[in-house]
Parts: structure tokens; C-alpha cells; sequence
């Protein structure tokens, strides 16, 4: 008889979202977010929207106001393998971000998926708002301002949504409660199932969906374990709280 065991491997997205070769595929997709950066359907309701260029080996993420005002820019290297020997995405080389009348908000630097060196934050009257360094995603030191130049009391520029305890809590709340469908056990059916949901400014879980399925009875299953999920630590932006989209791939696997 097989084994049923659940792989859960965690993937953290968020939304405050070059040269190819010849003959490489480039494609391009669209997407519309609300004032906090989160996906909707309804085209009507979308503040800001994003266009990825995707190539077999890179992707640039460019977001515009809906009046299509360029607002920020941020590129990645494809198929990284992470700790799970699975392909990967990771921010890599400099990202901008700019107010809706085009003065400068943010810039910084990546390195396969790591901050590196320094990270600027502007008022939209152009002052600085922080000056941070990094070396490996660690910060080494920084600054915050007020909009009068003067030294403030410093917030971390980023704050990520937690669950409770951290990752190793989040695995072990889902190892426990999570059930392999009997009929996809059965008929031998395993995957990667990948749950996407927001963080909102209180914790909670809202917006659930599967962004990419295996079959019904698992993607149910996978759904019901995320919207169950106790509140999160929310995340937080210059030290403001902020909606947060998250990505969950959960791995159903027989041996």
C-alpha cells in the first residue's frame, strides 16, 4: 500500500510585485491590483496594475498607476533552485519606486533574492525618509527622517506577515490538520498545490484561491486548511500596517 505524506514548502510574495538572447520567448502578462497592491478581478475596482515580461531565465515587473503613470520597477532570475530543490524565482539586480507625480520613493538593490547595500526612502517632497544598509538581506545600520531632515525614531523598512510561531509553527498547524483526499490517494494522484490568500492589516486570512491546482479533491483540501488558519502577524511598511499577499505551496506526495 502507499504512503500518503504532505510536503509543505512556503514561498512569501508580496505587493507594495534587459538583453535576452536571440530567439528567446519573451512573454507578457497584466495584472490589476487595488490601492494595497492586491490582485482583483474587477478591472473597475484596480488603483495601479502591473505588466511582467517573463523570458526562460529572467522577469521584469513594471507597475503603473491605472492612468498608467510608471510607479516601479523590479527585476528577478528564474529557476533558482531553493533548499527544496525546486525551481525558484528571487529579486535580483535594482528596484525603484516612484510616487504617483514621479518623484523618487524607494530605490535599492538585490542579489539573488537579498537586499544588499543601500536602501533610500523619500518623502514625496523628495527629502530623504531613510537611509538603511544592508549586506545579505541583514541590516547593518540605518536611519530614519523626518520630513524636515531632522533623525527620528527608526522603523524597520519591511516587516513581513507571520504565522504565529514562525514557519516551523505554520508546518506543524498544517501537518496536523491537513488530510490526504481518500480519492486521490486512491487513484494515486499527488502535486504541488499552490494557495494564494492575503494577510490583511489586522491578521486575518481573506482572499483565498488556488493559483495552481492538481485536482478538485486536493485543491479543497488545501483550501479548507488556509481558511481555517488562525490570524497572522500582520505585515508592516515604514512602519505602517499593510495588506500583504502571500503565496502557500503545499506539496501532497505519495511513497
Amino acid at each position: 500500500m502507499k504512503q500518503s505524506s504532505i510536503l509543505l514548502l512556503f514561498l512569501f510574495t508580496f505587493n507594495f510585485n534587459g538583453i535576452f538572447a536571440q530567439q528567446t520567448e519573451i512573454k507578457q502578462d497584466t495584472v490589476y491590483l487595488d490601492t494595497d497592491g492586491v490582485e482583483v478581478d474587477d478591472t473597475s475596482k484596480a488603483e495601479k496594475y502591473t505588466v511582467t515580461k517573463d523570458s526562460e531565465k529572467n522577469k521584469s515587473v513594471i507597475g503603473y498607476t491605472i492612468n498608467g503613470q510608471k510607479i516601479s520597477e523590479c527585476f528577478y532570475l528564474k529557476n533558482i533552485l531553493n533548499e527544496y530543490n525546486e525551481n525558484t524565482i528571487l529579486k535580483h539586480g535594482a528596484f525603484r519606486e516612484w510616487y504617483p507625480n514621479g518623484q523618487l520613493k524607494a530605490k535599492g538593490d538585490f542579489y539573488k533574492g537579498n537586499l544588499t547595500g543601500e536602501l533610500t526612502t523619500y518623502y514625496s517632497n523628495g527629502k530623504i525618509k531613510r537611509q538603511d544598509f544592508y549586506k545579505a538581506d541583514a541590516l547593518q545600520n540605518g536611519t530614519c527622517f523626518d520630513e524636515n531632515g531632522n533623525q527620528t525614531t527608526y522603523v524597520p523598512y519591511w516587516i513581513k506577515p507571520e504565522f504565529k510561531g514562525g514557519q516551523e509553527q505554520l508546518f506543524r498547524y498544517l501537518a496536523n490538520r491537513i488530510v490526504y483526499p481518500e480519492n486521490a490517494r486512491r487513484n494515486g494522484i499527488q502535486g504541488t498545490v499552490y494557495v494564494g490568500f492575503v494577510v490583511d492589516k489586522d491578521g486575518s486570512i481573506t482572499n483565498v484561491k488556488v493559483k495552481k491546482g492538481v485536482h478538485k479533491s486536493i485543491d479543497e483540501e488545501a483550501l479548507r486548511m488556509v481558511k481555517n488558519m488562525p490570524k497572522w502577524s500582520p505585515g508592516a511598511e515604514e512602519g505602517e500596517k499593510v495588506r500583504v499577499a502571500y503565496t502557500l505551496p503545499i506539496k501532497f506526495a505519495l511513497q
